[in-house]
């Protein structure tokens, strides 16, 4: 079930005395420095959410899926003759192993009725820092009447600030939270628009639930074991995380001819990270555990493997060298950010100390700073250029006799009002 600041500058053309300079330097120093270390935090928090997941997961199974709960459903029912006539007769099923189609690791096992084929696609491009791979396995019957898709776990943010879609920045694909019902929901709309009608909205199983929640819990847990030192590392920072109830969906569809079943289980966490520097940053980090689609050409089809769709998800599983792997590169990716950020940190730190004891001179900052004041040219009508006392411009109009400084001061007007003590400044052409 796969889918795919303004700056603004303003500038005093008035002569601003050196040490307020400073100050406003040092202050967007100070202020860019708490920037940093926030992002740094950020990125750290979010390699906790997957390797607690992969933990939490190999212990308690929840990397298996759950046979589902298809008692009463008007749809893979099977009359009592029908049942009895296949225990009779019996059926072969056939174990089955699929290697990541990258990494060449065994991803995806199971057991599948004698005549299924099954394969796997590989996505290690997913911009996750949590989980940065999908497996989708797909197992179609023997007459290709019939396709199973299971997807692995999926990752996203939820976080206002952020327009939704792939960020780089935070190697995060931002996307609304969304209940299991409302993410079957979704894939239906986005893949087949209102052509899918619903047909049922299936009973939740509680048991599947309360392990989602365990599973929960057990990372907000040790997101806070992990992150306790953000509320004591004397930058003014508070971190709180909560977990948010888990839901689950299981629905049936109808799209023309075609008969459907799409399940999921969905997980998350709140967290919000507070300074007095800059705004509050609440993410909404959401897991979708597993995404499973049934679909048949019709009705008959649909009911006739309906019970070999049931067995085969009952009897599958990712394994633990596919979370192995999962948790392995989010941790790389996360090193990789934690150390780019850390470094930024420590040179704004390092800059901040440095920059108040220095004589410093920036070509740069000297030539952006003529070229802004240079726009205003056109509200100065015929201008004259003096060259001051440094070696610096200072424009006045042409209707002023001259200018003449004083140190930090500067009089502009007619020569026979120079006051005492200040010198006159030749014009610079």
């Amino acid at each position: 079930m796969e889918d795919n600041n303004n700056l603004k500058i303003e500038n005093d053309t008035s002569n601003e005395q050196p040490n307020k300079k400073s100050s406003k330097r040092v202050s967007i120093i100070i202020i860019s420095v708490v920037v940093g270390i926030v992002v740094l935090i950020g990125v750290f928090l979010l390699g906790r959410f997957t390797s607690n997941f992969t933990e939490f997961s190999v212990k308690k199974g929840i990397g298996k899926y759950i046979e589902p709960d298809v008692s009463g459903n008007d749809i893979g029912d099977n009359k009592q003759d029908n049942k009895d006539e296949k225990i009779k007769k019996g059926k072969i099923y056939n174990k089955v192993a699929l290697n990541d189609t990258q990494a060449r690791i065994k991803a995806f096992e199971g057991l599948i009725p004698e005549g299924w084929k099954a394969s796997i696609k590989s996505n290690w491009n997913v911009v996750s820092s949590n989980v940065p791979g999908v497996e989708s396995v797909t197992l179609v019957s023997p007459d290709g009447k019939a396709t199973i898709v299971i997807d692995s776990n999926q990752a996203f943010v939820e976080n206002a600030q952020y327009s939704e879609g792939v960020n780089y920045d935070y190697y995060s694909t931002y996307l609304h939270y969304m209940t299991g019902d409302e993410f079957v929901q979704y894939y239906m709309d986005l893949t087949y628009g209102n052509s899918a009608q619903l047909l049922k909205d299936m009973e939740d199983d509680t048991d599947v639930l309360e392990q989602a929640d365990a599973c929960t819990n057990a990372l907000v847990e040790g997101l806070k074991a992990s992150s306790s030192w953000i509320n004591y590392s004397g930058y003014g920072l508070n971190y709180t995380v909560t977990p948010v109830k888990a839901t689950m969906s299981k629905r049936q569809y109808k799209i023309g001819e075609k008969n459907m079943e799409g399940s999921c289980v969905i997980i998350g966490v709140d967290s919000l990270l507070e300074t007095s520097y800059v705004p509050a940053n609440k993410n909404r980090d959401w897991e979708v555990l597993y995404s499973i689609v049934y679909m048949a050409d019709d009705k008959e089809t649909f009911d006739k493997y309906y019970d070999d769709y049931n067995f085969i998800v009952a009897n599958s599983q990712f394994t633990t060298d596919y979370y192995a792997l999962v948790e392995y590169v989010a941790s790389s990716i996360v090193n990789t950010y934690a150390q780019y950020y850390a470094e930024k940190s420590k040179a704004g730190l390092e800059a901040m100390n440095n920059y108040i004891n220095s004589n410093y001179s920036s070509t740069t900052s000297q030539s952006t700073n003529e070229k802004v004041m240079e726009m205003w040219d056109d509200y100065i009508k015929d201008v004259d250029c003096y060259k001051t006392q440094e070696g610096n411009k200072i424009k006045t109009s042409i209707f002023n006799d001259t200018v003449a400084q004083n140190g930090d001061s500067f009089y502009v007007g007619t020569k026979a009002g120079i006051p005492n003590g200040y010198t006159e400044l030749s014009k610079s052409y």
